[in-house]
């Protein structure tokens, strides 16, 4: 009968690995898929909190300030909307909805998971899902045709943006996959053949995102690049730490320089016509924000008495979504902007706390993963808000996969003195 139970429980610890790669590696994918995922990771994490007893078996340390803080943020929809709109406003819905996976999360988060969870397993997941997308595309447009045609980058966009997403989600995405794959490389504990797998898979991402439109992924992305040469180099030869970062500064200055996107007059950027309207909301109620429904009314009304949103942001967006109700999507493009219009100043240091608290209680030899995930996060958050672009469960499980998710052999022996310490501070 233990044997029998053993290797159920096998099988399912399995089937809950999956879901959790699967969720991670789909949330760029439609909907339909993720719905899958979503299903399916929460239903077997369901049964592993029954299994694994994880409620009788709770401990408080102290990375869990971090899901408090999590299910705080969302929690503040509800509790600004008891003073603003009505319960039924669609925006206000709408964001509950978006923000969930704060809550999941953050509930997740402080009973533990399972870890078997591996990170290089979410690396190769993610890995599969951007060649895979990649391949689709072209495929959409005909090998034949892709390479051939003059205008490949371009036909390359509009098939993407037609059937896997637009360029901020999937360079975000495929950010976000280089910070699994370099901490993989730098920290796990992988076959050779895994190695050089994971070394393609880098380079092959690289040059997807030279021939995107998107400047802040090509910008990311050779920020990584550069961040994994120089931890090498100081780890390795450490004398030469210095002119090395010399030279790939001006690398990444001249690499700038040849993105067609990038000018002069990047700052004349619409999205600095934006943040001027809302940075003067967040001056006219700076304590207490406007909650999540009359923040987006509010950026609405000004923004369109506002010639120069109307120019450069109101009238495009109009052209491509004609139908006026779909002006509630309009939204500010920075996720900090946006958190000091809706909850002001205190929403915004939770969220400071979410973003920057973990790189100080995760285990001492992830700080370099982790670094290279927040950074990701914090750089498209300047430019984005919590919308279907920058999916809150691709932030949120990504900091749960780093903080407790399953460990190689490499670091084992550290991870234990780490969290005996950390008990013994709690």
């Amino acid at each position: 009968m233990r044997a029998v139970e053993g290797r159920l429980f096998k099988w399912f610890m399995g089937l809950h690995v999956f879901f959790a790669v699967f969720l991670m590696s789909s949330w760029i994918l439609p909907f339909e898929v993720q719905r899958i995922a979503l299903w399916g990771f929460f239903t077997t994490y369901f049964i592993d909190v029954i299994w694994e007893k994880r409620i009788q078996n709770f401990k408080w340390r102290p990375v869990k300030w971090l899901y408090v803080a999590m299910i705080v943020f969302y929690l503040m929809v509800p509790m600004w909307q008891l003073f603003t709109a009505s319960w039924y406003d669609p925006w206000f819905q709408r964001t509950l909805e978006y923000r969930l996976p704060f809550l999941g999360i953050g509930l997740i988060g402080l009973l533990g998971i399972n870890k078997e969870i591996r990170i290089k397993y979410v690396a190769i997941g993610m890995l599969l899902v951007s060649v895979l997308s990649v391949l689709y595309i072209i495929h959409k447009i005909g090998f034949g045709d892709f390479i051939v045609c003059d205008n490949r980058s371009e036909l390359f966009s509009f098939m993407r943006t037609k059937y896997i997403n637009s360029h901020i989600t999937f360079n975000l995405f495929l950010n976000i996959t280089l910070s699994f794959l370099f901490y993989s490389l730098l920290k796990d504990r992988l076959t050779p053949y895994l190695k050089i797998l994971f070394a393609l898979g880098c380079c092959f991402i690289l040059s997807v995102l030279i021939c995107s439109e998107g400047r802040v992924g090509f910008f990311t992305s050779l920020m990584l690049f550069a961040f994994f040469a120089i931890y090498n180099i100081y780890k390795y030869i450490p004398k030469i730490v210095i002119p090395s970062m010399i030279l790939i500064a001006f690398a990444l200055f001249w690499a700038l320089g040849q993105h067609k996107r990038i000018s002069p007059q990047v700052f004349d950027d619409p999205r600095t016509v934006i943040w001027d309207v809302c940075i003067d909301m967040v001056k006219d109620k700076p304590f207490t924000g406007y909650g999540v429904s009359n923040s987006r009314y509010v950026l609405l009304e000004r923004g369109f008495a506002d010639k120069d949103f109307h120019n450069y942001y109101d009238q495009g967006f109009i052209h491509i979504y004609p139908d006026p109700n779909d002006k509630i999507l309009l939204h500010p493009h920075n996720i900090f902007i946006e958190t000091a219009m809706d909850f002001g100043i205190l929403g915004l240091l939770v969220l400071l706390f979410i973003l920057i608290y973990p790189y100080f209680i995760v285990s001492p030899y992830r700080k370099v993963g982790i670094f290279f995930f927040l950074f990701v996060i914090c750089v498209q958050g300047m430019f984005e808000s919590f919308t279907m672009a920058m999916q809150p469960i691709c932030i949120t499980l990504g900091m749960l996969l780093f903080l407790e998710g399953g460990i190689g052999e490499p670091d084992l022996q550290q991870s234990r003195v780490f969290q005996k310490q950390a008990t013994d501070i709690s």
